[in-house]
């Protein structure tokens, strides 16, 4: 929310041409000094064409607003005595420019600006405070903070010789400066400045001006790095009403507020669908002030778009990003600027949730090479790209994601301070990275640097800082440092009761992993006190007692060698109703492929992909039988099915039937255009010929809040529902009742992320990895979402010992 009220027509992405209003007045007086008659006819000129040029520039047209610009500055160049025309052209010329992307020409005209202003004079008038503010607009957005930082603080000095530190005239360079800090990462710097602001903006005429809102925006920005959010969203309603009594509630200021305070605190809490809601209006304000062709508009889309994306409703996100790009590729002429690219940034982003990895990758990089030509490498939009990038390459390519992540981290500490979110973020992706890549010491680095760097920007209690302190634990007891594992958890929990009292379920999975840490310490007393009470708190939850055993049939049998392993993975995240769209269901069924072809030895022609809309109820079928499976795999083969998708609830009319949803489901007709889950089985055992099925199931029935993956709640299956055929395991990512949760930490599913993670640690039979993958399930769910999600697993008549998938087949044949 960073800049929320710089001057709506002079910031770098406002419109600057209405600071030549105040510049005008402010300089009124020198007209008549200057000891010369004015060319009263060829002021008139000018005037009328930066009139025009206003015109022009709120109706989009921005070349046209260029080019009358530039001939109102070579106007007011001719006339002697007036260095107010001449600053009014110039900055007109420049903020143009800069809406166009064309940011070096810009620049050239700020610093002619600046000079004339200070050939003259002029910048101890409120005309020189807001050429000092919207040249530092310029440069922050460039991510020149050491530049903007330095012209604000000039900007403080001059207006507090010049009027006061507490005057109106110098309200606007102080609340940018400290928007500044805040977006910089230097809290302690802005919280004086903030204070000031407030100060000013309680007197009577800071109550009825801008002073008021941008003070109560200012200071929800603060408490959102805090890690507040209520307060921050009760500050940011505080200043929507302010901005609503005294600029009316269609104005554009309104629309800020909306777009870059409350929707973006809802983003932080993760409710998206209110932050579509303030988007809505943000927008309906933006198509009223500026027309739709407007780039405010299409910076408004982009946005929007990015929570679309968010919220998974890829669909509207790619619908406003193609308007979006139109009125780019419209209004700037082949050229980019930051909210152009950032509008690719988003569809690369999106082709990534869809598991697109190629296509991802390939926008990503091509918006990279984009916007380093603009800011730069040292520019925290650069730092926050590459680590896009990392993200996308760390699955299959994890080489090349450390050396993205050391990219983006080297952007980032030449950009912004290391208590700024974005670079905190940055470096706990990084330790991620490194831990999946088997680089545990870099991973340790990293991660202390962002626990260090978090409790300073949110605080030693907040739940970005106990979320790394839970990373570093485990870290610590990978590495065999039991003792300092266990002294981090003590901290956590302790911060937790601290805040949240000593029965809260948040509880539940630490003192679970401290009792496993103090088994192998020989703490039994105390591993097994915090054992009983986290039973005791884990019976409070709702459906502690519904939870269905591991159920295995496993029959003796002599153990005959896997001839060849096939599989079917489908993933849909788009269905063709939207409004049933998941986030991250085609990324796990990508992720889940890619283990298969990378790390369990799957050959690439054996496993078949379907997404999205080839994941059809026809396609699921026929490639469950002659067109993939039924024709491929024999009885001595190994063979696995996944599927990531909605579950449907049990429908009366079809005898409590339970059905999974492909991308062409009905949801008001699931009997003809659902696929019974019952069938999936008999399916399997009728059609693919294979002895040995192992089937996995990244679908529940239960979707009662944000970030679910069912249709309504209904019981989900279980051992008695689904019918089981003879030599198959079936995984299932929830138990009874249950909700199958989206994680808030990673783009995928926390059942499929935690599953290809178990698998992945070694090769060892599947029944071995679900036990792990079942803690690690049940422990992030609770402490993320005070709920409980309980993978099961059953199988009947499996025949000899259980299924490892990354064996080696004795006799792989060709696939199709």
């Amino acid at each position: 929310m960073n800049r929320v009220f710089k001057r709506r027509k002079i910031a770098l992405r406002g419109k600057s041409l209405a600071f030549c209003v105040s510049i005008c007045a402010a300089l009124s007086s020198y007209i008549w000094i200057a000891g010369q008659a004015p060319a009263l006819a060829q002021v008139s000129l000018v005037n009328t064409l930066l009139d025009t040029a206003q015109i022009e520039y709120n109706k989009g047209s921005y070349q046209s607003a260029l080019s009358v610009s530039e001939r109102a500055l070579e106007t007011a160049k001719e006339l002697k005595g007036q260095p107010f025309l001449q600053a009014k052209a110039l900055l007109n010329v420049a903020s143009t420019l800069t809406a166009l992307g064309r940011y070096k020409e810009a620049e050239e005209h700020y610093k002619s600006l600046m000079a004339l202003l200070e050939a003259n004079k002029l910048i101890y008038t409120e005309a020189g405070l807001l050429a000092f503010n919207n040249y530092a607009s310029q440069a922050q957005s460039l991510g020149r903070y050491t530049e903007a930082s330095a012209l604000l603080s000039k900007a403080v000095s001059i207006g507090d010789s010049s009027f006061g530190p507490l005057s109106m005239q110098n309200v606007l360079s102080i609340n940018n400066l400290a928007a500044l800090y805040l977006g910089w990462g230097k809290q302690d710097e802005a919280v004086p400045l903030i204070e000031r602001a407030a100060k000013i903006a309680k007197t009577p005429k800071g109550k009825k001006s801008i002073a008021l809102p941008y003070a109560l925006c200012n200071a929800a920005k603060l408490a959102e790095l805090r890690g507040n959010y209520k307060q921050s969203e009760e500050l940011c309603q505080q200043a929507l009403l302010a901005t609503k009594a005294i600029f009316g509630e269609k104005h554009p200021y309104v629309a800020l507020v909306y777009k870059n305070g409350l929707a973006q605190t809802a983003v932080k809490n993760q409710d998206y669908e209110t932050a579509e809601k303030y988007l809505a209006f943000a927008l309906e304000i933006d198509q009223k002030a500026n027309g739709t062709e407007s780039l405010t508009y299409a910076d408004t889309l982009v946005t929007l778009a990015d929570i679309e994306s968010k919220a998974g409703k890829y669909t509207k996100a790619m619908e406003h990003l193609e308007k979006a790009k139109a009125i780019y590729k419209a209004v700037l002429a082949g050229n980019d600027t930051i909210n152009s690219i950032a509008a690719d940034v988003t569809e690369g982003s999106i082709e990534s949730r869809l598991g697109n990895y190629d296509s991802a990758i390939e926008k990503l990089n091509s918006s990279l090479l984009k916007v380093k030509a603009i800011l730069g490498n040292s520019h925290i939009f650069v730092a926050k790209l590459y680590k896009e990038i990392a993200e996308a390459e760390s699955f299959h390519n994890p080489k090349l994601a450390t050396e993205r992540i050391e990219e983006a981290l080297n952007s980032a500490r030449n950009s912004v301070a290391k208590t700024n979110p974005d670079f905190i973020d940055i470096e706990r992706t990084a330790g991620r990275i490194y831990r999946l890549a088997g680089m545990n010491d870099k991973a340790r680095t990293y991660l202390e640097d962002a626990l260090a760097n978090a409790q300073v920007c949110f605080s030693a209690e907040s739940l970005a800082s106990l979320s790394i302190q839970r990373e570093l634990a485990n870290l610590e007891e990978d590495l065999g440092e039991n003792q300092k594992a266990c002294e981090r958890l003590k901290s956590v929990i302790s911060q937790i009761e601290k805040n949240h009292g000593a029965e809260s379920p948040l509880l539940i999975a630490d003192l679970q992993d401290l009792a496993e840490l103090q088994k192998r310490l020989n703490q039994g007393e105390e591993a097994r006190a915090n054992i009983n009470r986290a039973a005791a708190l884990l019976e409070k939850m709702p459906g502690a007692s519904e939870q269905t055993a591991v159920k295995l049939d496993l029959k003796a049998g002599s153990n005959k060698p896997i001839t060849d392993k096939w599989a079917l993975v489908v993933g849909i995240s788009n269905f063709r109703d939207s409004s049933i769209n998941l986030k991250y269901a085609a990324k796990d069924a990508t992720d889940f492929a890619n283990f298969l072809t990378q790390k369990a030895g799957f050959k690439k022609d054996h496993v078949k992909l379907l997404l999205n809309d080839n994941a059809t109820r026809d396609g699921i079928i026929r490639n469950m039988g002659e067109n993939w499976l039924g024709r491929l795999a024999n009885p001595d083969d190994l063979v696995v099915v996944y599927v990531s998708s909605h579950g449907s609830p049990s429908n009366d009319a079809a005898d409590g039937v339970n059905f999974l949803v492909a991308h062409d489901t009905n949801k008001d007709s699931l009997v003809s255009t659902g696929i019974p889950m019952q069938w999936l089985s008999k399916m399997v055992k009728e059609q693919v010929h294979s002895n040995r099925v192992v089937l996995i199931l990244d679908v529940c029935h239960s979707a009662a809040a944000s970030g679910a993956k069912g249709l309504i709640k209904q019981p989900a299956n279980t051992p008695e529902t689904l019918k089981i055929g003879e030599g198959q395991l079936v995984i299932c990512s929830s138990s009874k009742d249950q909700v199958s949760w989206e994680s808030k930490n990673y783009p995928n599913s926390v059942f499929t992320r935690k599953l290809i993670e178990a698998l992945s640690e070694a090769p060892r039979p599947v029944t071995e990895a679900f036990e792990q993958m079942k803690d690690d399930v049940q422990k992030e769910v609770l402490r993320d979402r005070a709920s409980l999600q309980t993978p099961i697993l059953w199988s009947k008549q499996w025949l000899g010992s259980p299924p490892v998938l990354s064996v080696q087949p004795v006799a792989p044949r060709q696939g199709l």
